[in-house]
């Protein structure tokens, strides 16, 4: 082992350690870090509402609404909400648009009521709704339904990941919410 440790030493194997370490292991760390994914933001929720009817190409669907509602002190900047759906669980009809990516984008409902917002602006207290069609009708059991930690960490959605990004007063987070 002696022998070894000599030979490593001969060869400047501990800075080509520090070297691979540096140019491999310290920029993933840094990707990691950068990209990584917060369950909620303290004091701003969203939560699941009951929804109301709604028709897409002359059919009518259900529909399950969110709530997002600012408890902050800050002003929050909400933008690129976007839906994955656990199919089995929560169908939703084709008809609803879909990215090549397999996210659905989520749309703010203006003064009028429609559906065509990307991004939200939410003053202390303020509040912004949003719905989306499912095939089924869903009971009560969504809107009381809280993911335990397991499914949080791994981000298993029982019936989908809600997935966007905040900006709390000079803060930015990437939030993805597991239902």
């Amino acid at each position: 082992m002696g022998d070894l440790w000599q030979w490593l030493k001969d060869h400047d194997a501990p800075n080509w350690f520090a070297i691979a370490f540096s140019l491999v292991v310290w920029p993933l760390v840094l990707y990691y870090w950068g990209r990584h994914k917060i369950q909620e933001i303290p004091h701003f929720e969203v939560y699941p509402i009951p929804g109301q009817k709604t028709n897409i190409g002359g059919r009518p669907y259900d529909t399950v609404g969110f709530a997002f509602t600012n408890r902050t002190p800050s002003v929050v900047y909400v933008r690129r909400v976007r839906l994955r759906e656990n199919q089995k669980n929560f169908p939703i009809p084709p008809a609803a648009v879909r990215s090549v990516s397999g996210w659905r984008e989520i749309k703010f409902e203006n003064q009028n009521g429609q559906l065509v917002d990307d991004e939200r602006i939410l003053n202390t207290t303020d509040r912004a709704l949003t719905s989306i069609a499912v095939s089924k009708p869903m009971g009560n059991e969504i809107h009381s339904y809280r993911p335990g930690w397991l499914r949080r960490l791994f981000r298993l959605p029982k019936y989908f990941m809600l997935e966007y990004t905040a900006m709390v007063g000079e803060r930015k987070y990437s939030v993805a919410t597991v239902y």
